[in-house]
């Protein structure tokens, strides 16, 4: 019943860069990650780590249809529904982080933003030709990613991050000719037995040809709607969700407004779901913003959720 699309081509891993306190090594490497770390990772000892994330894109006939979550969350905060995740670039792409990509100057000034994955992204490809394929572009935005992130590692000593992606960045794009693809930049940090360590980039790519849905970042309720949990049944039988994974109908059979009912469900689902089997903090909110992009006219919001966005108080640790 359930599925989350086609990735076609392999996943490729283009550089690394060792650290061992002041030096650095670019070499290429093959390597692979999982999404998913800690709460309590900190990149500096200032630093404070900001996370959580679904975002979740269908191919329609009206365009590709985007949406993500706006829940972030971080140890001093908590859980805020507060952040609109999506980033536009020009007329053919649109931006979303998932995991590590965005990073606050500390804990005593949790709302200046020292890193911030789409923020980048958008700072990288503004200047580029997003018409046709962007591809030959995902590389130099991983390594541009990853020299930012070292910007706000502590020189003096080493990360402190486990061996793990840290963070992926998703980005939907529509060509001028009305083709729709996504790509995912992941970046991975893994430390060394020697003591030093290296992130790598890996890029991936896929597109729409039975029209299914394709889920980034925190897709533990989705994985929990396939096991056939019974607790979850309401959900698993939810109609905006059924209608999308029952069978695979083409993207030319799906409108943009069955994409945007079936991307508030999973996102309230996967919400609803999570806090019964994650006892950590990386959740997803309820709350979520959902556009669209247009081969001839951009993007355009298409919902904008109008729940109050909640605040709650950090965890006790």
């Amino acid at each position: 019943m359930f599925g989350d699309g086609e990735v076609r081509g392999p996943t490729v891993t283009n550089v690394r860069i060792v650290t061992s306190r002041s030096r650095f090594l670019l070499s290429t490497v093959a390597a692979a990650g999982a999404i998913g770390l800690p709460s309590s990772v900190i990149a500096k000892s200032e630093r404070l780590s900001i996370t959580g994330t679904l975002v979740t894109a269908v191919s329609t006939r009206d365009g590709l249809v985007i949406g993500a979550d706006r829940r972030t969350n971080d140890f001093v905060q908590g859980d805020r529904d507060t952040t609109v995740k999506l980033t536009s670039i020009g007329r053919f792409i649109v931006v979303a982080g998932t995991g590590f990509s965005m990073f606050s100057q500390s804990a005593e000034h949790p709302e200046i933003i020292v890193y911030n994955a789409s923020s980048i992204a958008a700072e990288y490809l503004r200047h580029r030709d997003l018409s046709r394929s962007v591809q030959s572009h995902l590389e130099p935005l991983g390594r541009m990613l990853i020299s930012r992130l070292q910007q706000v590692l502590d020189p003096q000593a080493p990360p402190r991050l486990p061996d793990n992606s840290v963070l992926q960045l998703v980005l939907a794009h529509i060509d001028a000719v009305g083709r729709q693809s996504l790509h995912a930049v992941r970046i991975i940090y893994v430390p060394l037995r020697s003591g030093g360590s290296y992130f790598a980039t890996t890029q991936s790519f896929a597109d729409f040809p039975s029209g299914m849905p394709r889920l980034f970042g925190n897709t533990l309720g989705l994985e929990v709607l396939q096991s056939g949990d019974p607790r979850f049944e309401r959900w698993r039988r939810d109609a905006a969700i059924m209608a999308l994974h029952r069978a695979p109908r083409g993207s030319g059979n799906v409108t943009a407004q069955e994409a945007v009912e079936y991307v508030k469900a999973i996102t309230r689902a996967t919400a609803a779901i999570i806090p019964y089997v994650d006892t950590s903090s990386n959740h997803v909110g309820s709350t979520v913003d959902i556009g669209i992009l247009k081969t001839h006219s951009g993007f355009h919001w298409l919902y904008r959720d109008k729940q109050e966005s909640r605040v709650s108080a950090p965890a006790k640790r």
